[in-house]
């Protein structure tokens, strides 16, 4: 998307600090995809802005393209996910879901399917906190991308191959009535992790505390 100015919605994925008093943020917009935008003096402890854009919020935002990157003009919150930010596994589970769709999903690549999924993903995940959500979310995920085929998982017990099944081809909220075992959640968890960091050829940074 080439245009000057771009009115749209987004959720933030991740900040970085740049300058004095800026923020570099990587954000999954409705209207453009993922896109790098600068928020100038974010950092400072008068700006009106700040807690507008902390990450995981959904906004409203209108941005002006200078270069390789946006400028965030203007801004108004949608929805906070207050309670992730107030629970500590949630915010571990966020940070390893936003983490995952920030590597995978590429610049600019506009997806309607895609930008309702991260926000009903944040939605669920603001209710409740669970490994097997998370687990359907990679999985699905790397289905929505083209990245998942069951030749992937052949080689796997049939208890997990059975389990990823259901992650499949469930309602992504019925995914929360999975009740497996510990062991089973956590295995599933490893093997989708394993498969994310084959595709992306790097190790994910997030740890899950589980």
């Amino acid at each position: 998307m080439n245009q000057r100015f771009l009115n749209t919605q987004g959720i933030i994925l991740k900040r970085i600090n740049y300058k004095d008093a800026d923020k570099i943020l990587t954000i999954y917009t409705k209207d453009a995809g993922k896109i790098s935008a600068i928020a100038k003096g974010i950092r400072k402890i008068n700006s009106k802005r700040k807690s507008h854009l902390e990450l995981l919020n959904h906004v409203k935002m209108h941005l002006i393209k200078s270069g390789d990157m946006y400028i965030v003009a203007q801004t108004e919150v949608i929805s906070t996910n207050p309670n992730i930010r107030g629970n500590l596994e949630k915010t571990n589970l966020a940070y390893y879901i936003t983490e995952i769709f920030e590597k995978i999903i590429v610049d600019e690549d506009q997806n309607d399917i895609l930008f309702k999924f991260l926000q009903k993903t944040l939605k669920i995940l603001n209710e409740s906190s669970d490994i097997t959500f998370v687990n359907g979310f990679n999985l699905k995920l790397l289905k929505l991308t083209g990245f998942y085929s069951k030749n992937k998982i052949e080689h796997f017990p049939n208890e997990i191959k059975e389990h990823f099944k259901q992650l499949e081809i469930m309602k992504y909220e019925d995914i929360l009535n999975i009740k497996p075992d510990y062991m089973l959640a956590k295995t599933a968890h490893e093997i989708l992790k394993s498969l994310t960091e084959e595709i992306l050829e790097k190790s994910l940074k997030v740890k899950l505390f589980i």
